[in-house]
């Protein structure tokens, strides 16, 4: 069965209290999703599906990070703002060999101002 977040108006939240959230793409439909950036440098399929997660600010800082070992697959995160009809790019993150992963070349880990 496809992820019930794998549409931008079905966004999953999330909390801001650290908790840890697993997700998967597989079954996933690429439908178009907005891009913020191109990946397609750090090995990132830039029409790969995508999962979509919401929070709320709290005015200090959020990250989001694929760093587990259960990473295997080039990864990206797109940190957007706005309505699903208008969204903007705030920050992005692709597979990059995040150091604070472990050295982990297929994850990525971005923080951004909430």
């Amino acid at each position: 069965p496809r992820p019930i977040n794998d549409r931008c108006p079905d966004a999953m939240s999330l909390s801001v209290d650290g908790s840890v959230v697993f997700g998967s793409t597989e079954y996933s439909f690429n439908d178009g999703n907005f891009r913020c950036g191109d990946f397609s440098q750090q090995g990132v399929n830039n029409l790969a599906p995508a999962l979509w997660y919401t929070i709320t600010g709290t005015g200090g800082n959020f990250t989001a990070s694929t760093c587990d070992t259960a990473t295997t697959y080039g990864t990206a995160i797109q940190v957007l703002t706005g309505t699903c009809d208008a969204l903007s790019c705030v920050g992005n993150a692709g597979s990059n060999g995040d150091f604070a992963c472990n050295e982990n070349f297929l994850a990525s880990t971005v923080t951004w101002s909430t």
